[in-house]
């Protein structure tokens, strides 16, 4: 994992992708799909931009650790960029 967050946050910061230094933060996360839902994860993608309309990621991030009890700090969630 943490040649992925070398390489992938190098990649940004050289490509010039986000108006401040992109930083992982530290830990990180991983989650798995069951193949049978498939489609409802690309039909989710699909109408990302008006699903977040009603309700910002922001907000149903922690709800959906909670819901899968995923243990996490709450203070170490969305820190603003450097």
């Amino acid at each position: 994992m943490k040649g992925i967050k070398v390489n992938s946050s190098k990649w940004i910061n050289n490509s010039c992708l986000t108006p401040h230094r992109f930083q992982w933060q530290n830990g990180y996360a991983a989650f798995s799909v069951n193949k049978d839902s498939i489609q409802n994860v690309i039909q989710y993608i699909k109408n990302q931009r008006k699903h977040h309309e009603g309700t910002s990621f922001k907000k149903e991030y922690p709800g959906m650790l909670d819901e899968h009890r995923v243990e996490y700090w709450s203070n170490h969630l969305f820190k603003p960029p450097l």
